[in-house]
């Protein structure tokens, strides 16, 4: 068994490609499995679950009638695709617990240059990637997505949800629906059809291609206004604690500082979050603490910051939407909570565990909640998330217009804060 770093990427199962692209790229061609081996795998599953699962969740009550239920299902699965699939139905839809799937083997995570997200009751683009395909298509944010592959988009959502089933964390599952809303196989085309500002249509053909892991892990830069922005890129993972000390030269005298989660899937927590914290606390403070299935903190998932030689000590603004999971909420919720930060957007996924992973026969990984998490106050994150002291929803004609309005009311705070 591999024990994962302490808060670490939420999964998205097949739909997304949650496992890393430097697990899979090189991975060698695994065996197909017999179906001996699938219920032999069935069961190695279902048994980890059952005797290691952290047990916070209360769908777990029912996990012995999920093995009567689904066994028979595994036995009628005619290859390992089709096995591999129900696997993660049992999981997703079972347990409801974004930190628990399946890994087929060799699964790769994909890129179409391009998200999407509900948009005042529409599905609108909300981010293209610079020099990607769908750049270079005419793609823009503020577009309203008609068709996916000549389904509505209302089509698409009701065929999601009835692989996933409707979850209670409202937050959590629009940002499961929306995230996978453009999944599918690499060899497959994404075919959306478009409506721009003007109401004419924009229908574009776009490959699916591996996304490569980035380099960089912090974006750094001072603002017209005179504030520093810091925007933490994907995790809470190496080098972007290194980035962030280089960077402390360029803003300890800035008169306001805005650090960007948006997007954060999750990371280090332990060894990376709280590093970047102690810059902004003179004395310790409570970040939280993990807690076992008896209610017990394991030896060192009692997490503090601050303390440091190094701090920052104007005023801080936090951005975090409903794709912020697991170490960026720990992290968030740590500034709020010891009044050391103003956190705007939309309420965050409310995704919080710490997980083991499992390898079983064929080459496929199990990863599972583990440990549970409680804010130094108390407060727990799974399926509440971390809500915003000022709430920024996205708005079509601000996407439209190029603006970041969650940006531009971070700058106001700030700026009110240094009148004051």
């Amino acid at each position: 068994m591999r024990r994962l770093l302490a808060i670490t990427v939420l999964a998205l199962p097949l739909l997304c490609g949650w496992w890393t692209a430097s697990h899979a790229v090189n991975e060698p061609a695994y065996e197909s499995l017999t179906p001996k081996d699938r219920l032999e795998v069935f069961e190695t599953i279902w048994k980890t679950i059952n005797d290691e699962y952290y047990n916070y969740n209360p769908a777990f009550a029912d996990w012995a009638a999920v093995r009567e239920r689904y066994r028979p299902r595994v036995e009628a699965t005619k290859n390992d695709d089709e096995f591999y699939a129900l696997l993660n139905l049992m999981l997703l839809r079972e347990l409801q617990d974004f930190h628990t799937g399946f890994a087929a083997p060799n699964e790769q995570r994909r890129s179409n240059g391009l998200s999407v997200n509900e948009v005042e009751g529409k599905v609108v683009v909300v981010r293209v990637e610079p020099d990607s395909d769908a750049s270079r298509a005419g793609v823009q944010m503020g577009m309203i997505l008609r068709t996916f592959n000549g389904k509505s988009g209302q089509e698409r959502i009701a065929q999601l949800r009835a692989r996933l089933g409707h979850y209670s964390n409202a937050q959590s599952e629009r940002f499961l629906l929306y995230s996978s809303f453009l999944g599918g196989p690499l060899n497959e085309p994404l075919k959306l059809g478009l409506e721009r500002a003007d109401g004419t249509q924009l229908d574009v053909v776009l490959a699916r291609h591996l996304r490569s892991p980035t380099s960089s892990a912090l974006l750094s830069q001072r603002l017209p206004s005179g504030f520093h922005y810091l925007k933490i890129l994907e995790a809470f993972r190496s080098p972007v604690d290194d980035q962030v000390r280089n960077e402390f030269a360029n803003f300890k005298n800035a008169t306001g500082l805005i650090i960007d989660l948006r997007g954060v899937s999750g990371g280090n927590v332990h060894d990376i979050g709280l590093k970047i914290a102690n810059y902004f606390f003179p004395a310790k403070v409570s970040f939280g603490r993990m807690l076992n299935r008896s209610g017990e903190t394991p030896a060192f998932h009692t997490w503090s910051a601050g303390g440091g030689d190094q701090i920052y000590r104007g005023p801080v603004v936090i951005l975090i939407d409903e794709s912020v999971r697991s170490a960026g909420e720990v992290f968030a919720q740590g500034f709020q909570e010891n009044g050391r930060a103003t956190v705007i957007g939309v309420q965050s996924c409310g995704c919080v565990a710490d997980r083991e992973s499992k390898k079983v026969k064929g080459g496929g990984v199990l990863v599972y909640s583990h440990l549970a998490y409680q804010s130094g106050k108390g407060r727990k994150l799974e399926g509440d998330g971390v809500m915003p002291d000022k709430m920024v929803p996205l708005r079509i004609a601000a996407l439209r217009q190029g603006r970041d309005a969650m940006l531009e009311e971070a700058e106001r705070t700030l700026k009110s804060l240094k009148s004051h």
